[in-house]
């Protein structure tokens, strides 16, 4: 298999990292917050605001370099393949492999992404619903990523 697969991972990995860790480091400024309330999310500081946007900035990142790169270039390295196959199929090769715990995760997140990047200006209680929902999922979000990591631990990608 080509260098160039292993290095996509290895930098998709360093990425990924770099984003966990700002978004950890974020939830961790909000965590009085958290669970958000229609109250407490109309009263958030302007440096508040900045950590919730960052959280959900480096959230689209990591999902981005995880479905666009990371996920197809393990794909590549473990088929031998360099074929563009759909994004659903190497899902199910991964969740069939044990690397990712369930396709439904990454579905799950997809649309939750979908929904926290509506707007609901007439609908706070949604915008808050949906980001509570985010916070209280994110550690399995996390531990689909780590499970991809462990894979590529393993094989000795990394």
């Amino acid at each position: 298999m080509s260098t160039d697969v292993t290095k996509t991972i290895q930098f998709s990995i360093k990425e990924n990292e770099s984003h966990k860790e700002k978004i950890k480091n974020s939830v961790e400024k909000l965590k009085s917050k958290i669970p958000l309330s229609f109250k407490v999310f109309e009263n958030l500081s302007e440096d508040e605001i900045t950590y919730l946007d960052q959280i959900l900035f480096r959230f689209t990142k990591m999902q981005d370099s995880i479905g666009g790169r990371l996920l197809p270039s393990l794909y590549n390295y473990l088929e031998d393949s360099s074929t563009r196959i759909p994004f659903l199929d190497i899902l199910h090769f991964m969740e069939k492999q044990s690397i990712i715990p369930s396709t439904e995760i990454w579905i799950f997140f997809r649309n939750l992404r979908n929904n926290l990047s509506q707007k609901y200006p007439e609908s706070i209680d949604k915008t808050t619903e949906n980001l509570n929902l985010f916070f209280s999922k994110l550690p399995d979000f996390f531990d689909f990523y780590e499970s991809i990591k462990k894979e590529c631990i393993k094989r000795k990608l990394l």
